[in-house]
């Protein structure tokens, strides 16, 4: 029988990586690399006690044997969590135009891009992921607030290298007047090729613009009750469904909401996901107040009466009248929210509908609510389960 006897083993440079004691006892005197492998090409059976390092788990594992097989050791090398942030332009139905310092320092940095106003994230490992998404919230007279934007949880996998759209809502302003106020942006995150049912992971719907409590003396109402009455925005919701008005309904299979009783002075809806329909629409009885735009048309904001205080949320909000009587604007979604009719006791835009495609959903409607000051701001929280 033949043998080999070494004191060490050295690497190309001549420096030993591995010694051998009297006894026989081998010690790592310097860097030793282990094989690199993917779940697709590690063996299925090598001999018990082999290591490799996985990339796509970013982890060292080594195998025990058929009965356990292989065996993570230590944690994974990358975990990985970030937030994306709302990106707020002059006004702020418009599309944002910089990224600036944003992202300078954190997790993120030198992973996101702008292209038409929406944020491009390169993934930057393969894992699965849970993503957070809030909307925005609508927004808000002197006397009533807007409804909260919805929360939604899902979990996905991503492959390193994909690029993932998002755009974070934009509230509604916030008046100080009690008059007509535009519906929250949705947020948005969508997956290539972006234009299709298939391409959402999610969107979280934006709550519906307050309007004047005085009218009728209805008050503010109660958000959560979407049929209810009152000047108050109603939330946005977790369902695909938007809250209906009693001047349009919210829009359906993803599309803006309508102004289904032409017959009266209304409001405008919020932009769904797909371009067309009533997205970015001019009032028929107030032209120059507008619909949210859909997700596909670029997701502007609503036009308003008043230009200041009125308009929609960059995210498809829809623009309120601010004539102070006739309706707060829808909020953005997948579906976008109705609106209401003048004269009416309900003055409250309508929140959004909600799409989650993911594994092990969490959600909530009106979740992003602030009960004072400016409204809630869409964002989207990512990390690798």
């Amino acid at each position: 029988m033949s043998s080999l006897r070494v004191n060490n083993i050295e690497n190309s440079a001549g420096v030993p990586c591995l010694q051998f004691d009297a006894a026989g006892n081998a010690q790592v005197v310097s860097g030793l690399g282990v094989p690199n492998v993917t779940n697709a090409t590690r063996p299925t059976s090598p001999f018990v006690g082999t290591i490799v390092y996985n990339t796509d788990a970013k982890i060292t594992q080594i195998y025990t044997g058929a009965e356990v097989g292989w065996t993570d050791i230590g944690t994974a090398a990358v975990p990985f969590q970030g937030q994306f942030l709302p990106l707020v332009s002059s006004p702020q139905r418009n599309a944002p135009t910089s990224i600036g310092s944003t992202y300078a320092g954190t997790s993120l940095d030198g992973q996101v891009s702008l292209s038409g106003g929406i944020q491009l994230w390169t993934v930057p490992y393969s894992g699965v992921y849970r993503i957070k998404a809030y909307g925005a919230q609508g927004g808000s007279s002197a006397n009533c607030r807007g409804g909260g934007g919805a929360f939604v949880q899902g979990e996905f996998t991503l492959s390193e290298g994909e690029v993932i759209k998002v755009l974070c809502g934009i509230p509604g302003p916030t008046s100080p007047n009690d008059c007509d106020t535009g519906g929250g942006g949705a947020t948005y995150v969508i997956k290539s090729p972006y234009n299709n049912t298939a391409s959402i992971l999610l969107i979280a719907a934006g709550g519906g613009g307050a309007s004047n409590s005085g009218h009728n003396s209805q008050g503010c109402g109660d958000r959560t009750n979407t049929t209810g009455n009152g000047a108050g925005g109603k939330d946005g919701q977790i369902t695909n469904a938007g809250v209906n008005g009693a001047g349009g309904n919210a829009g359906s299979n993803g599309y803006a909401g309508d102004r289904g009783n032409s017959g009266s002075n209304r409001g405008n809806p919020g932009g769904g996901f797909f371009g067309g329909g009533n997205s970015g629409s001019s009032n028929p009885t107030w032209g120059e107040t507008t619909a949210g735009q859909s997700f596909l048309d670029g997701a502007i904001g609503g036009q308003g009466n008043d230009t200041t205080n009125s308009f929609g949320g960059f995210g498809g909000g829809g623009g309120g009248h601010g004539n102070c009587f006739i309706s707060g604007g829808g909020g953005g979604g997948y579906n976008g929210g109705g609106c209401q009719v003048q004269y009416t006791s309900r003055h409250g835009g309508c929140g959004g509908g909600s799409y989650n495609a993911g594994s092990n959903q969490i959600g909530t409607s009106g979740a992003n609510y602030i009960s004072g000051g400016i409204g809630a701001f869409g964002y989207v929280d990512v990390e690798i389960v």
